[in-house]
């Protein structure tokens, strides 16, 4: 009899609304719901139309890519494409509806008409949508909003379906009531990936009498869950649900109720039944979490995110996404737990802010809860993005997982991932919680795992905990030993930090520290020891930090960590370093570890390039194994034996047709120590200039038994010391040699030679020395040279691409060293181009460049970008002779920071071989008039290397005419020189064949003309 009383007041319950009267109020409150009134004039804005007694959002003239507007059923549109037939609500005499659409964005596009003073009662909202396209990222803007706060219903979840909505909404007091139709878009997606939205047959009814079904249904669900109580602990839920009961009752069974009365006991009895069903939950969870820690993880909803389906959503299930947190699959966040997880990203140097993830979890024991994470903030040194549980929040800074311990006090707990003011790229995956007391003793431990190797015989890990009742005992595997066996509560309470020790020798798989007390669950460090691992010692192994630790000195353009090699070596460890050039190139990719014991050591390393690898070696130290058969990647492996200190180890391109290489998965074991005799340095060569007199180097030494001696092979080349005892301390951890340059000392010059280390029985090291002394040579006229190296001995500082290389001796014309171009092509990739980068332009300045140039089979160019406007100065073609070019540009008035280069692209360059050397760029002055000039007598002209060359003085900086004739007055050249208080030069670079020849220059009106002879 029960069971049908309780299934007739559900029938009742559900269709009681059906037996209220509703007053169909449409017409008296709204305007045009039924979209039958046309649009009046044309496109106010973009494609969107006025719509008669409705207003659009946003304001005209903000979205591009748009259409809103009245349509005809089934016209055929050519933004919206074939609007639908009618198979609304309503068919008679109905013939338009409302069509609209945005697409790229994120945007949001909407009608909305309010109503002023809507009067006290119970209404219904009711319309007709309909969606024509896929919907992405999108959410619904069709409702109603009352007092700022909107209600909407959702659209059609099926396309080319009409949906009939229903929303009921009640007034206690006249308010005004905004009626929306429309939605909002937060995916940047194009035409074919946004939804056509159409409506229509907006109405709204108001009920005649108060309305008791709601109240009704809440009854039914109250009795019949007093009807049959679950457990609850020792709660007044129940009495308070009885109470609620009663006084709905008396409302319900009053036929002279007022709405707000009936409102009220809605309110209450949706409010006790909430409670006993929370309370009902709660009671479960304390009864089944009695094994503490309890992981209770699986109260979050989603908590890696694996509800995502593809890259770039933003709507996450069971969490709030304030920001625009996006799905992402890809392998750059390592914490990444599954297929997905969530990020926000933009270039470097931007910042994030103003980002929150959060959940709210309900219905849980009060207690102390531990909340973990994965979270990347970059760059590491940012901070102020945070892993939060309630008040309590953990900083993110280094890529980690990261835990809080938080106590819950009123049966609800918010966890999540804020931004406040974040850097570039944030990320955050795998929340996992743990319940850990409920009052009882408890014990937490980080880390919870600890590794130890050659590098590091000792690690710290921290206790902390709460209502012990007895101190608690700490225990270590063999091998281990801790600093503190026994801690008392008020010292668990504070919080201790432990220090254990590995005695370097035991091998230790999964051990166990454990933490024990009276009441409490152990807390475990789990202990693993490879007393031969030495990987520790290279930074950043698997490149799960960028290329941070490494360094290559390939000519590759691209040098960065990529994803796109996930197989053999590579596979499941992206990303890994990458090299790629257009065309194949040499160089090392390498890092220096430090501190490393003597001994011997297996280095291997992953190694990838795309034409098999040939002439590729793997090396540590000056010991080295080739790489053969990487097209796809593979391991390859060297033994090395240093006297400790540090070790250069890396790959080494020396040759070979690879233009794309990689290395990923470095690692370093050590195989034992060695009773031989052995020396390290630290530097493979060395070079001085005139600017640089001064270096050092670290040698290390084990097992001696005689003295090192050092000694240069080159002039004004210094060692000291000179001579080191085989007892000397310092070699243990590296002993610093100090090597200076005097360019006075007789005999120095532009030299190479050695620095030549020996000792009885060790094979010598040899360190490669090189000196430039520049000076005999060359005088620079700059006092700010923008040049970072005008002597060309690296390219180190200078950026550019293409077939370029420092070359020494001979083919220099100064010094040591020049730069040589031996491109292939007049394009990139196989041209070439050395260009310094980030030079500051300076607004209507005068800049002056001078270098010496051999362009040996055609022309090439300087090439100045950003100066407003662009200037390239073109270098003919000087065949074996180093020509000085010597050539003054003024910038513009709105100059940006950008480059100046030297290459054989721009100015219709045709030459392919070239060398550059004494190279200076430098700020004159500012643009003025030269007012006058000195004495004719200070007018000069002479031929060197075959063209014609002008000399003059000026008073001060300015600009005067220059022109080349022949003896019959032909002109040959003519150019508006830009020139400098003080001695000038410009070299007229046409081909010219004996004869005599005519240099005017005029400023002011005032010529002075010369004449030189070829």
């Amino acid at each position: 009899m029960k069971k049908t009383y309780l299934l007739i007041m559900a029938f009742l319950a559900i269709f009681g609304g059906l037996w209220a009267q509703t007053t169909d109020v449409t017409a008296t409150y709204l305007t045009n719901a039924d979209f039958e009134t046309t649009p009046t004039g044309v496109t106010v804005d973009n494609t969107i139309y006025d719509v008669p007694g409705w207003g659009e959002t946003p304001a005209a003239g903000v979205l591009n890519y748009s259409k809103l507007g009245t349509l005809a059923y089934e016209e055929v549109n050519t933004v919206l494409g074939t609007v639908p037939a009618n198979g609304s609500s309503v068919t008679d005499a109905n013939t338009s509806l409302l069509g609209l659409k945005v697409h790229w964005g994120p945007a949001t596009l909407s009608l909305s008409q309010t109503i002023v003073n809507l009067p006290a009662g119970k209404y219904t909202l009711t319309w007709d949508s309909y969606l024509a396209q896929v919907v992405t990222s999108q959410s619904s803007m069709c409702g109603y909003i009352i007092d700022e706060v909107a209600t909407y219903d959702p659209l059609p979840t099926t396309v080319d379906t009409w949906k009939n909505h229903s929303l009921t909404f009640t007034l206690l007091t006249a308010k005004d009531v905004t009626i929306s139709l429309g939605y909002n878009k937060t995916a940047n997606v194009g035409s074919t990936s946004s939804p056509i939205f159409f409506a229509d047959n907006v109405k709204l009814l108001k009920f005649d009498q108060v309305d008791k079904t709601a109240l009704e249904a809440l009854l039914v669900t109250a009795n019949t869950m007093k009807a049959d109580p679950q457990p609850v602990g020792t709660s007044t839920v129940y009495t308070d649900l009885d109470a609620a009961i009663t006084a709905a009752q008396l409302v319900y069974d009053n036929a002279s109720a007022t709405l707000a009365e009936v409102v009220e006991q809605e309110a209450a009895l949706t409010s006790a039944i909430a409670a006993v069903n929370s309370t009902i939950i709660i009671e479960s969870r304390i009864s089944t979490w009695t094994t503490l820690p309890y992981d209770v993880t699986s109260i979050i909803v989603n908590p890696s995110f694996e509800s995502a389906t593809a890259n770039g959503q933003t709507n996450h299930t069971g969490w709030t996404n304030v920001g625009g947190f996006k799905t992402q699959n890809n392998t750059s966040f390592t914490k990444k737990q599954g297929t997905y997880y969530v990020e926000q990203w933009k270039s470097a140097g931007g910042s994030w802010t103003g980002l929150k993830l959060s959940q709210v979890i309900k219905d849980i024991p009060n207690g102390i809860y531990k909340l973990t994470a994965g979270a990347l903030n970059e760059p590491t040194t940012t901070g102020g993005a945070f892993v939060y549980a309630n008040e309590v929040k953990a900083e993110i800074f280094t890529t980690d997982d990261y835990t809080i311990t938080v106590t819950v006090t009123n049966n609800q707990l918010e966890i999540g991932y804020e931004v406040v003011n974040g850097g570039n790229y944030v990320a955050v995956d795998n929340f996992r919680l743990s319940y850990i007391s409920d009052g009882s003793p408890y014990l937490l431990v980080a880390p919870e795992n600890m590794f130890f190797d050659l590098m590091t015989s000792t690690r710290t890990f921290t206790i902390n905990g709460g209502n012990l009742t007895a101190n608690a005992t700490l225990t270590a595997p063999d091998g281990v030993t801790l600093d503190k066996t026994s801690l008392t509560p008020a010292e668990v309470a504070a919080g201790i930090t432990v220090t254990a020790t590995h005695d370097g020798t035991t091998a230790i798989a999964n051990g166990e520290i454990v933490i024990s007390t009276t009441g409490a669950t152990n807390s475990i460090v789990t202990v693993n020891a490879q007393p031969d691992n030495a990987t520790s010692a290279i930074v950043n192994p698997n490149f799960s930090n960028g290329t941070t630790g490494w360094t290559a000195t390939t000519t590759a353009q691209n040098k960065t960590t990529a994803t796109n090699q996930n197989v053999g070596a590579f596979e499941g460890t992206m990303p890994f370093y990458e090299n790629w050039n257009a065309s194949a190139y040499t160089g090392k990719i390498y890092q220096v570890v430090n501190n490393l014991p003597a001994g011997r050591y297996l280095l291997k390393m992953g190694v990838f390039a795309n034409n098999g690898g040939e002439g590729l070696f793997v090396y540590g130290d000056s010991y080295e194994t080739a790489v053969s058969n990487a097209s796809v990647p593979a391991f390859f492996e060297v033994e090395f034996v240093t006297p400790g200190g540090s070790a250069e180890i890396g790959l080494n391109i020396k040759s070979g047709t690879n233009n794309w290489v990689g290395i990923d998965n470095v690692s370093l074991k050590y195989l034992g120590a060695v009773s031989a005799p052995l020396t390290s340095v630290s530097a493979t060569n060395m070079l001085f200039t005139e600017a640089s007199l001064s270096k050092t180097f670290t040698l290390t030494g084990a097992n001696l038994t005689a003295d090192v001696s050092l000694v240069s092979s080159v002039a004004g080349v210094t060692v000291l010391p000179a001579t080191i005892s085989r007892d000397d301390a310092e070699l243990v951890a590296g002993k610093t040699i100090t090597v200076t340059f005097d360019p006075a000392a007789e005999g120095a010059g532009s030299l190479t030679g050695t620095i030549t280390v020996s000792t009885a029985g060790v094979d010598d090291k040899v360190i490669a020395v090189a000196t430039s002394k520049d000076s005999e040579c060359f005088t620079p006229l700059g006092s700010v040279n923008l040049i970072p190296d005008p002597y060309l001995n690296t390219l180190a500082p200078f950026a550019g691409w293409g077939h370029k290389s420092v070359v020494t001796g001979a083919e220099a014309y100064c010094g040591l060293s020049a730069v040589k171009f031996e491109a292939t092509t007049n394009t990139w990739p196989d041209g070439a181009a050395l260009d310094v980068n980030g030079i500051v332009w300076e607004a209507n300045s005068i800049y002056r460049v001078r270098a010496m140039v051999k362009s040996v089979d055609g022309t090439f160019a300087f090439y100045a970008k950003g100066t407003n406007p662009d200037v390239t100065i073109s270098i003919a073609q000087s065949n074996d002779e180093w020509v000085l070019i010597d050539q003054t540009f003024t910038t513009g008035a709105a100059p940006t920071t950008n480059f100046f280069s030297f290459n054989n692209v721009d100015g219709a360059s045709t030459g392919k071989v070239a060398f550059i050397d004494n190279w200076e760029l430098f700020k004159v002055g500012p643009t003025t008039s030269v007012s006058s000039l000195k004495n004719a007598s200070k007018l000069n002209a002479y031929i060197q290397n075959g063209r014609v060359v002008a000399n003059f003085e000026a008073n001060i900086d300015g600009a005067a005419e220059l022109a080349l004739y022949n003896i019959q007055g032909v002109e040959l050249a003519k150019v508006n020189a830009n020139v400098v208080k003080g001695q000038n030069q410009y070299t007229f670079n046409a081909e010219l064949p004996s004869g005599v020849y005519v240099i005017r220059m005029s400023e002011n009106n005032i010529t002075t003309a010369v004449k030189v002879v070829k």
